[in-house]
């Protein structure tokens, strides 16, 4: 078990044991056998049967013996094996497709085949009593030298007719995906039970040797994939390279479950994606897996932070610092979370000590700019916000940010130049036009602050303020009808967005007006 995180390790270790407890109880008055499996099939069948099925035919179940027989006879071709029956066995123990369906006496050796692999999917410990409906398809693998597949597996084998059995919902056990790999470290640390173990001959070697170097080659094409992904500047481009990234990742987990590595970058791909439950459910395997990474640590606070939850995001940045102080990305990013929940002081520090820390850091020069131009200090914010300019010339939201601090000093052609320049560098911002059309409307040019007012509404058609203001700016002109409208179409945005403070404004607004 994990012995850097004990309560977690002690808290696997109660489940673990509590799913060992169902099926000691489950067994203990009958002569049962056990199945495990690392994914959950929609039926308990044979290899034989789900290739059938894979081959689209029709009622498999009726001539699944048929096709055994016809694939015995080609396989003694290759072996001087007499016995139909062990021949079965040799072709199920080395990956062939056979009607027999795998059981094991011993209960933990079933619990390994249903934790390994398949991270992202439940497996299923299935319990069957021999004396059963399974009684007249048992098939008991002659006795073999101590140290063959068979003898340590302890197998006996299921050949039902029509290729599956159906068991009871109380005779399955579910294994969860996340008690996969620490029911693995239990089973290899309390009964010796692992991969080496269980496949413990040279089939089981080349077994192994498949698996790391297909899951390495899996690896290797999701991270060219992302790499790829942050090359291109085509949206669609990089949602395709991300989404295949996904998949290659994922099956390299699957193929090698100590593949702990795609964790972290499948998580980073879910992340960017928007899949903020999916990126959180990595980066926490991945921690659980080494508790001292800095880096998922700040990459699950953003996470969090991207699903509002600011205290678990500060918490993990905080991790995050704790595990590498020099991490400047994360005091920055704490600092904007410290932002949204109005903590202004840690927040300035925080970006205080990212600056610091990294030089030529433009977003945290920005981003205290923002705090300082919140808290009235606007020539703090235009310093800020200046040389966040210097360093970064395309960035066209501190422009923004410094036409409004200029705004509020009333500098408004300085103001007006910031709007326009973050405009040109971003022609989609449609809070620039907004705050433009405002800075206009203060010197009285109420058709440029209209046309501004247009241009945002038209990027940003809920832009519930850019309403408002043209609303006003047409007041002012004596375009009543087009006016009402528009305050009309602020109060909708209001009462959709549950904005009670605005809409009382607004309705207080066309009482006075109209």
């Amino acid at each position: 078990m994990n012995s850097l995180d004990p309560n977690e390790s002690q808290t696997d270790l109660n489940r673990i044991l509590e799913i060992i407890g169902r099926i000691g109880n489950k067994s203990e008055n009958g002569d049962y056998i056990y199945r495990g499996e690392p994914q959950c099939y929609p039926k308990v069948s044979s290899t034989l049967y789900r290739k059938l099925e894979e081959s689209r035919i029709e009622h498999p179940e009726s001539i699944v013996e048929e096709v055994q027989e016809e694939e015995l006879a080609e396989a003694k071709k290759y072996t001087y094996e007499a016995d139909p029956f062990e021949l079965l066995t040799q072709l199920q123990h080395f990956g062939g497709k056979t009607n027999l369906i795998d059981f094991t006496t011993d209960y933990r050796i079933a619990l390994f085949f249903a934790s390994n692999g398949y991270p992202d999917e439940n497996g299923r410990i299935i319990l069957q009593d021999k004396n059963g409906q399974i009684k007249d398809w048992i098939k008991e693998p002659r006795k073999s030298d101590t140290g063959s597949r068979p003898d340590v597996q302890k197998s006996i084998f299921v050949r039902p007719p029509e290729g599956f059995i159906e068991p009871h919902e109380d005779d399955i056990v579910k294994i969860p995906k996340d008690l996969k790999r620490p029911l693995m470290k239990y089973l290899e640390k309390e009964f010796c039970i692992s991969p080496e173990k269980i496949y413990h001959d040279i089939h089981g070697f080349i077994r192994s040797q498949d698996l790391r170097w297909s899951a390495n080659t899996e690896y290797n094409l999701g991270v060219i994939l992302q790499n790829r992904r942050d090359e291109s500047n085509n949206p669609h481009e990089r949602a395709q390279y991300n989404q295949k990234a996904i998949e290659h990742l994922t099956n390299a987990m699957q193929l090698d479950l100590d593949y702990t590595d795609s964790y972290k970058n499948r998580g980073v791909a879910y992340h960017i994606k928007g899949d903020y439950d999916s990126a959180i459910e990595d980066y926490s395997t991945m921690i659980k897996l080494n508790p001292n990474d800095a880096e998922t640590y700040h990459n699950r606070g953003n996470a969090y932070k991207n699903k509002d939850d600011y205290t678990q995001a500060i918490r993990d940045y905080t991790q995050a610092i704790k595990l590498k102080p020099r991490l400047a990305e994360a005091y920055h990013n704490r600092g904007t979370t410290y932002v949204q929940k109005d903590a202004i002081e840690p927040a300035i520090k925080d970006f205080n000590k990212a600056i610091e820390l990294k030089n030529g850091y433009a977003s945290a020069y920005y981003n205290r700019g923002v705090v300082y131009g919140s808290q009235g200090d606007y020539e703090r914010a235009i310093s800020d916000y200046t040389q966040a300019i210097k360093l970064k010339p395309d960035y066209a939201i501190a422009y923004c940010g410094r036409g409004i601090a200029f705004s509020n000093k009333d500098m408004v052609d300085r103001a007006i130049n910031d709007f326009t320049k973050a405009i040109e560098l971003n022609p989609d911002f449609a809070h620039a036009y907004c705050r433009r059309g405002i800075a206009y409307g203060s010197q009285g040019d109420y058709e440029r602050a209209i046309s501004d007012y247009t241009q945002a509404i038209k990027l940003k058609p809920d832009y519930l303020i850019a309403y408002n203001s043209r609303g006003l700016a047409r007041h002012r002109l004596g375009l009543t009808a087009e006016a009402k409208h528009d305050f009309q179409m602020a109060l909708k945005l209001a009462e959709q967005s549950g904005n009670k403070r605005f809409k009382t404004h607004i309705e207080a607004l066309i009482q006075n007006l109209y």
